[in-house]
């Protein structure tokens, strides 16, 4: 026997046998002839960190609906590379007073949380306290839901064991801002995480198919 097994028990799976056999000796009555069976232990409770640090951001726009995205955790200096920088700025950060300054701001949670409201609501609500942000997600398992500073609401999904939806919505952001419609992501978006490339739907939040805005150009950094 190996691992921590062998400084456990020298009789791995026989412990409700022998402590049944042992409390019913010492109560003096027979012992069932069922088996002795434990409930198994449950699995400790699933407790994610949540990560608040700024993130500034470093996007190409690679085809017609390709964008690389590239992140960095709170830098000390301006990142270095080819394309268009933007921050994304947790709604939780340490420093509030990033949020300002944010051109994305994000949060992590379940749709159907009652204290921040549906997602509808929350990244309508993050566009009127921010004025300057151009882009609220609303991060969930797999995807998240954005809505743009001209009105646009959106969904975006896609492997939920692929990359951070943030980076996706960072992604959206920058594609928008070249002055780009919604409506030309119904076969989605292409988004470059290193070599790795995560296809992304792109859908109204609600009813209907994408439609046409009046988009009235880039949004800047």
């Amino acid at each position: 026997m190996s691992g921590p097994a062998e400084f456990t028990t020298s009789a791995p799976g026989e412990a409700a046998a022998r402590l049944r056999r042992i409390f019913y000796d010492v109560m003096g009555i027979p012992e069932p002839t069922a088996p002795a069976l434990l409930d198994p232990l449950p699995l400790p409770s699933y407790d994610p960190p949540v990560r608040t640090s700024p993130l500034r951001v470093l996007t190409s726009v690679l085809g017609a609906t390709e964008v690389s995205v590239t992140r960095y955790a709170d830098p000390r200096y301006e990142p270095q590379g080819p394309g268009e920088a933007h921050t994304a700025v947790h709604e939780d950060t340490l420093d509030p007073g990033l949020l300002a300054i944010a051109d994305v701001i994000f949060r992590y949670g379940s749709p159907d949380d009652p204290r921040l409201g549906p997602p509808e609501y929350w990244t309508a609500e993050v566009l009127e306290r921010h004025p300057g942000c151009a882009l609220a997600a609303y991060v969930t398992a797999g995807g998240c839901v954005v809505r743009t500073r001209d009105g646009a609401l959106l969904r975006l999904a896609a492997d939920p064991q692929a990359a951070d939806p943030a980076a996706y919505a960072s992604a959206l952001h920058a594609w928008l801002a070249l002055g780009k419609d919604p409506a030309d992501l119904t076969d989605g978006l292409t988004v470059w995480t290193g070599q790795t490339a995560h296809q992304v739907s792109v859908t109204q939040a609600g009813p209907g198919p994408l439609a046409h805005s009046d988009h009235a150009g880039p949004e800047g950094d």
